[in-house]
């Protein structure tokens, strides 16, 4: 699937879902894989509900992002000063309908088929532990960045490109927006996203999910 192409979030009632972002206390990593409003997890043989669509612009005429020395930007580093994250940035996919999330917790994943930076439109994806095995995840303090806060990706060839804080928001996990979160068709922000609120010990899960809404500056 091309980067480029948009994506139909949903199929029916299944939309792109995200895995667990970690437990407190050293619990096993649970797996959120239950489709919105759906009261079963889905098969894992069950495939990918991701269908493309026509690009929003011609291939063709979209030139590759670039940076420093005309070099295609691939973020490998987010540094928010403002809640004291510096963290590694890995690219990571969709399988069976789940987004990854990095099993080490001190790093980030990108979602390899999202925007990325000057692309101009579109959403990068970053997804994070809260906490993994008793160490803090990077994305731990998502909750406390505030309107107004700075966000920075740097990539291996020296581009560096600035994000603002627009907004942070606390939502239960059976009501997450995916169709906000991973549209294209908007200009270029990025997408910050982990684990929050109340942990259920009965389900292995966290309740919520914390998403930081960065529009480039």
């Amino acid at each position: 699937m091309s980067r480029r192409s948009v994506l139909t979030l949903f199929a029916g009632s299944a939309g792109v879902l995200l895995s667990g972002c970690g437990t407190p206390g050293g619990e096993p990593l649970p797996q959120w894989t239950g489709d919105v409003g759906a009261t079963a997890p889905p098969s894992t043989s069950q495939s990918p509900s991701l269908t493309p669509r026509q690009p929003l612009r011609s291939p063709s005429a979209e030139p590759e992002p670039t940076g420093i020395g005309g070099e295609a930007f691939l973020p490998n580093r987010l540094v928010m000063a403002a809640v004291e994250v510096d963290a590694p940035v890995i690219e990571v996919g969709v399988q069976d309908r789940v987004l990854g999330v990095p099993e080490d917790p001190r790093e980030l994943g990108r979602w390899s088929d999202g925007a990325r930076p000057f692309d101009g439109t579109g959403s990068i994806v970053l997804t994070g532990h809260v906490d993994y095995r008793g160490i803090p995840g990077a994305l731990k303090p998502l909750v406390d960045l505030a309107p107004g806060d700075e966000a920075f990706l740097f990539g291996a060839g020296g581009q560096e490109v600035r994000y603002v804080t627009e907004s942070v928001n606390v939502y239960l996990k059976q009501a997450l927006p995916f169709e906000e979160i991973f549209v294209f068709d908007i200009a270029e922000r990025l997408v910050l996203i982990t684990c929050g609120g109340e942990f259920d010990r009965a389900t292995g899960h966290y309740e919520s999910n914390i998403v930081a809404y960065l529009p480039r500056a």
